[in-house]
């Protein structure tokens, strides 16, 4: 069956992303495992739009495991706080930088709730987490993220414990409902 080998390939990736010492790596390894994990999800909802997306399917998927998903980042407030506080190294903007307005204002508000206890509503943090895992990939698969940088190094070596905590709690969750 598909879905149980699609399963056993989600696994195989976090744990290959678990294994490795390289912060690269670890985070290609972990995003391919969320990337799968969310297409796996999103087959019972039917055939897809012509939009889909990567960005789209995991925002989809963390709307929908919110829970686990809040339970994984909720145990990585450290690493969360310090993400908080990282502003882009070419413009500044909170978290990392990006023309696009709209992740900005996210990005902002995300960096405040971690930094000045500003309120955000659950839905709209789990929505801002994916956007910014997605953004991180970004910049990682497109070479904006250097790999001998020690300023990217540093963003996904505290990025990459959150990520492979969602993939965790996301797969138990899983299990539990299955």
């Amino acid at each position: 069956m598909a879905t149980d080998r699609r399963a056993q390939f989600v696994k195989k990736w976090r744990r290959r992303a678990e294994k490795t010492a390289d912060p690269f790596d670890r985070f290609f390894s972990a995003w391919i495992a969320l990337v799968v994990a969310a297409q796996r999800s999103r087959d019972c909802f039917g055939p897809l739009a012509e939009d889909d997306t990567d960005r789209k399917r995991v925002e989809d998927y963390s709307s929908a495991k919110k829970t686990a998903i809040l339970s994984a980042v909720g145990a990585h407030k450290v690493e969360m706080e310090w993400i908080a506080e990282r502003r882009g190294m070419r413009y500044g903007d909170a978290l990392v930088d990006t023309g696009n307005r709209d992740l900005r204002s996210t990005f902002s508000r995300l960096s405040r709730y971690y930094t000045e206890d500003e309120p955000m509503p659950e839905d709209e943090r789990v929505e801002a987490i994916a956007q910014l895992l997605n953004k991180i990939r970004n910049n990682v698969f497109h070479g904006i993220k250097v790999y001998d940088d020690k300023d990217d190094i540093a963003l996904l070596e505290k990025v990459n414990p959150v990520l492979l905590a969602i993939l965790r709690e996301t797969e138990e969750s899983e299990t539990e409902a299955g």
